[in-house]
């Protein structure tokens, strides 16, 4: 690999073997969190590719620093697409009124179109305003939230049809930490939650790897170090009848009294 020179701008302009991107072997994370132009040998002359990773900040859940939460929340209200920590596994989220940032983050996860994303909402009033919430469902939701759990609900008019079932349900969270429920606060509309990797592949619970693997697609890191690997545990409250639809870290116990 060649490094002909460096830009003022802090960008690398980098000459690799055409196969080298093509295949995805390229080591991206040569220099992470600087952007990257690369230009294959065989087309030096022509048009540069700019590629660059995404920014890490380091964050504290015990004590948060505003400047961080806004810089996040400015990002999600300019459309961009973010990772960022939860009481479960890293998610990936983006404002749910901005439909292209959802494409984009399933372009980014290679997702079926047809699998809706459910989203973090503050907290059981901000989750009233994109579910009906009779008053069976209440008193579950009211016993287990802030907690690791998603919940299925009828979904309200306020509820994006792209984040609906065809049964027009929807997946609800309200995490059981400080950032994402900060991040909903300061942009003032919920935010996509789904993991942080490739649909079908391992969960990434490492700040490292999901740089590595997702930095040059995302445009912003929360990162507070490595994240238990158990996503949330998905319930269902349909119809007025607890339905477990996936195990995770939310104890799944505590519905056999409901």
């Amino acid at each position: 690999m060649v490094i002909p020179r460096a830009f003022s701008s802090g960008a690398l302009s980098v000459s690799v073997p055409v196969n080298a991107l093509t295949n995805n072997v390229f080591p991206w994370s040569i220099c992470p969190a600087v952007p990257i132009i690369v230009c294959p040998i065989a087309i030096c002359d022509s048009i540069p590719i700019l590629l660059f990773m995404a920014e890490i900040i380091t964050i504290h859940p015990d004590r948060l620093k505003g400047r961080h939460i806004r810089r996040a929340a400015d990002t999600l209200r300019r459309g961009g697409v973010i990772i960022y920590p939860t009481d479960t596994i890293y998610g990936l989220g983006c404002d749910i009124t901005n439909k292209q940032a959802i494409d984009r983050i399933r372009r980014i996860k290679s997702r079926d179109a047809k699998k809706p994303m459910s989203f973090v909402c503050a907290d059981l009033t901000n989750v009233s305003q994109y579910a009906h919430i009779s008053n069976f469902a209440y008193r579950i939701l009211k016993r287990h939230l802030p907690g690791a759990y998603t919940f299925v609900l009828p979904a309200s008019r306020q509820t994006p049809r792209l984040l609906q079932t065809k049964q027009k349900t929807v997946g609800l969270r309200v995490p059981d930490h400080p950032v994402p429920l900060a991040l909903v606060q300061e942009l003032g509309s919920p935010i996509v939650s789904t993991s942080a990797n490739r649909s079908n592949e391992e969960v990434l619970t490492d700040p490292q790897e999901l740089q590595d693997t997702l930095g040059h697609e995302v445009d912003l890191i929360l990162e507070c170090g490595p994240l238990p690997v158990l996503p949330s545990s998905v319930v269902s409250l349909v119809g007025d009848q607890v339905d477990v639809l996936r195990q995770g870290l939310g104890d799944i116990t505590l519905f056999d009294e409901e």
